[in-house]
């Protein structure tokens, strides 16, 4: 039943009291910054000053957009004195001054936390089971791999070759980073495609004298880097990027789609991830040439990448409102990017960082990138489902439970409307 409204309202800013039926949450209340809410039994209370009537109207407007049953609105007088609550007690900070407190304290805890968790990550890489070929019998192979426990303890995972051949197939297969063939004559592959720091890493740890002939190991690099990306940053320079773009866009759906069904907003993010990945292989590929030959196989990874961190960010609305989109800021950006092993690799990270860089998407989305440009794909399976399944997931659980809520708002409410028939006082 609509409220009956009198017709005799002036212009002048009016305080009203507005119940409705239920709760109202934070959330709900961002729309009404001019009110408060209080709970009284089952229902709420918003209460506050309107400029005018129209204002009144666009209240009662978005009430009803947001499915909130209107039981009541009456004009009344503020129980506080207006002119003690607008003056500051001397000595104490205003509303205006607190918040922008509160704003640029939140600032500085966000720079802390980015640069805290990259530092952490990334000040001194070192090798944890990092796997590598020894080229020999068996005799030769369990030799280097004792030689290599003392000089640096749970440094390297030793893998036993044959032949320098089957050792140059798990090379190019990222079953290893390199191999080493100690007899008869040294030989060091390596791919420097996979991490430059690895590379750099194996011709130092392999480049002294071996052998009866005494030689330095001939260097063998399988799979360089191109002049067009020299220094192997390309991949995690875009996935940074995708990352940024991917935080900023969900921000932006939710802001704009919030009173609209989760699957429109899920719709919204797949165009987006789509246009992202294309935008991504046309720079790669075209504008700057640093991936050329590989357009269709960025666009998936980078559009796969950004549903990866999207669509979880959705249902992490859907529980939490605006605090969801944080979270995801947390996750992908704070710990996620420097998580990831971009600047270096993952086993060139520390504990913490090492066992979260290929559960989470930046990392997934690092190795992938890498594994389709560089190694026909060959090593990328493992990463490429990990970020289908956080999609999928993101995905699943954002229309569950709105659906689910939906369902149960509707069901409370033909129950309540059944029980309490609504009254109405006058405007």
């Amino acid at each position: 039943m609509p409220a009956k409204r009198s017709e005799t309202v002036g212009s002048e800013s009016q305080h009203y009291e507005i119940r409705v039926r239920g709760p109202v949450g934070p959330t709900v209340m961002e729309a009404f910054p001019c009110l408060t809410a209080t709970r009284d039994g089952q229902d709420t209370q918003l209460a506050g000053s309107l400029p005018d009537q129209s204002a009144l109207y666009g209240v009662i407007h978005e009430l009803e957009a947001l499915g909130l049953q209107l039981l009541e609105i009456r004009r009344s007088t503020p129980s506080a004195d207006p002119v003690s609550d607008q003056t500051p007690r001397r000595g104490s900070l205003s509303p205006s001054d607190r918040k922008l407190l509160i704003g640029s304290l939140g600032v500085l805890l966000a720079v802390f936390a980015l640069v805290a968790s990259n530092v952490a990550a990334n000040h001194s890489p070192k090798p944890h089971s990092l796997p590598i070929g020894i080229v020999g019998t068996p005799t030769v192979a369990d030799a280097a791999a004792d030689e290599l426990s003392r000089a640096a303890p749970g440094a390297f995972k030793v893998h036993a070759y044959r032949s320098l051949a089957s050792a140059r197939t798990a090379v190019l297969h990222r079953s290893i980073y390199g191999a080493f063939q100690p007899t008869p004559a040294p030989v060091l592959l390596e791919a420097s495609a996979a991490s430059p720091p690895v590379a750099l890493l194996l011709q130092r740890t392999f480049a002294k004298p071996a052998g009866p002939s005494g030689r330095a190991p001939a260097v063998h690099d399988l799979v360089p880097l191109p002049s067009s990306d020299s220094s192997g940053a390309t991949s995690f320079s875009v996935i940074l990027s995708l990352i940024l773009a991917g935080l900023a866009g969900t921000s932006l759906v939710y802001a704009l789609t919030r009173h609209c069904a989760v699957a429109v907003r899920v719709a919204v993010i797949a165009g987006i991830a789509a246009g992202a990945g294309l935008v991504t292989a046309l720079v790669t590929n075209v504008l700057v040439g640093a991936y050329p030959g590989h357009f269709f196989a960025v666009w998936g990874v980078a559009t796969l990448f950004v549903l990866a961190i999207s669509l979880p960010i959705a249902a992490f609305q859907v529980f939490f409102g605006v605090a969801g989109t944080a979270i995801g800021w947390l996750l992908f950006l704070v710990i996620g990017n420097p998580a990831s092993g971009g600047s270096s690799a993952p086993e060139l990270l520390p504990g913490f960082w090492r066992t979260l860089s290929q559960i989470l998407p930046p990392g997934a989305a690092v190795t992938s990138l890498r594994d389709v440009v560089y190694f026909n794909g060959h090593g990328s399976a493992h990463a490429l489902v990990i970020l289908a399944v956080y999609a999928a997931l993101g995905a699943g659980v954002a229309l569950t439970v709105h659906t689910l809520r939906r369902r149960a708002g509707a069901a409370t409410t033909a129950d309540q409307n059944a029980e309490h028939p609504a009254s109405f006082g006058t405007v």
